[in-house]
């Protein structure tokens, strides 16, 4: 067989007309078939040499990471349990439940009374406060299933109202509007009333600080967190394995207290790190990104967020100390002396961490040029005072 060069199509692909030996320029038709190779040019790269003397010296790491220890993990007393309810009894004997049986659950009707009575202080407060003739429309004490009422409405209207949807337009009843039967159960004018009074604490009782000067930035709400808490922990009891982890609550308004997260399904909203348990939330902690952490009690070993952790995790065992648990995290909250300090309470923790962190083992400290001249699935480990760690 003969090659010829042909014209290449394009700078980086050349072809070649492979023909048989016996031919010649012309080939007449009815001759063997031609065929085309396509080929690629020869990369030509060009290395430049230091000058003499300067060459840089490159530091030689092991190839090769320390065996995988022997290690004792940590054993618990009692064996590991799946997630418990503790549901009241008259809901335990329905074939069925609603949503409703769930939410007033949470929002118990001992919430609903100190929030209207709250409301109502605070309506009667702004009153006293007004100028004469300009008190506005008079009061009329809200009660609590008056305020559930409005809840419920909030609710509604959080469902089926669009961004460009006005709260007034619930109530127009026109062949321009849909009809709503929220009317029925409440006025504009009412709920309009209610929304500008409404107050989930006691105003005679809002500082602004503690005694110790913490800012008590999310004093107002604290009735609504404190029986979230409560309910939370009161009605299910979470499995042996539990996460802790940040989560964020939307805010459209303005706030020096929300954090700004991109990258994230909320980026813009209030913090919280809690512990959960396959979706379900037992304990959280609200952070602002002015005043910080709640104050907890400090550990001196511990960084703000490890005492974050260390303070979660000791709920489990307030809540079942005949039960085992074990706690995953990823590299933001894990760190060494939370693992070693869980472990002594007798809770096993699992985490992701950085070769970079404080404290990591310096023989795991592979550098990236070494990575690729390692065996492909290479695995090694280091046990430091109980803790052991994986690469």
């Amino acid at each position: 067989m003969t090659a010829r060069q042909l014209q290449p199509r394009s700078t980086n692909i050349s072809y070649l007309e492979i023909l048989p030996e016996d031919s010649t320029s012309h080939h007449p038709e009815g001759s063997e078939r031609k065929t085309l190779v396509k080929t690629r040019p020869q990369r030509i790269t060009k290395y430049h040499s230091p000058p003499p003397g300067k060459a840089k010296s490159t530091p030689s790491y092991p190839i090769s990471l320390p065996e995988v220890p022997l290690y004792c993990p940590l054993h618990h007393p009692y064996p590991l349990h799946s997630p418990i309810n503790h549901l009241p009894s008259s809901l335990v004997s329905l074939n069925s439940i609603e949503p409703s049986d769930v939410v007033n659950l949470f929002l118990t009707e001992e919430l609903f009374l100190t929030m209207s009575s709250n409301t109502n202080l605070y309506a009667q407060k702004k009153h006293s406060e007004a100028l004469p003739g300009v008190g506005g429309r008079d009061w009329h004490d809200v009660s609590a299933s008056e305020l559930r009422i409005w809840i419920g409405i909030i609710i509604y209207m959080g469902l089926f109202s669009g961004k460009s949807t006005a709260a007034r337009e619930f109530w127009l009843h026109d062949q321009h509007h849909p009809t709503h039967d929220i009317s029925k159960f409440m006025s504009q004018t009412r709920f309009e009333q209610i929304k500008r009074r409404f107050h989930l604490s006691n105003p005679q009782e809002d500082q602004a600080e503690s005694s110790s000067g913490h800012r008590l930035w999310h004093q107002k709400v604290d009735p609504l967190l404190n029986q979230l808490r409560l309910s939370s922990q009161r009605y299910r009891l979470p499995s042996s394995n539990v996460t802790i982890d940040e989560a964020m609550i939307l805010c459209t308004g303005r706030s020096i207290d929300t954090y700004k997260i991109p990258n994230k399904p909320i980026e813009l909203g209030y913090k919280f790190h809690w512990l959960a348990n396959r979706g379900y939330i037992v304990e959280f902690l609200p952070t602002s990104s002015k005043s910080g952490l709640d104050p907890i009690p400090s550990i001196p070993e511990l960084r703000d967020t490890g005492s974050a952790v260390y303070h979660l995790a000791s709920t489990l065992q307030q809540l079942d100390r005949q039960r085992a648990w074990n706690l995953y995290v990823d590299n933001f909250y894990t760190s060494f002396p939370l693992f070693k300090m869980l472990r002594e309470i007798g809770i096993g923790a699992v985490g992701t961490a950085r070769t970079s962190s404080k404290n990591f083992p310096q023989s795991l400290k592979i550098p990236k040029e070494v990575w690729s001249k390692l065996e492909y699935h290479s695995k090694g480990g280091v046990v430091k005072d109980g803790i052991r760690f994986l690469l």
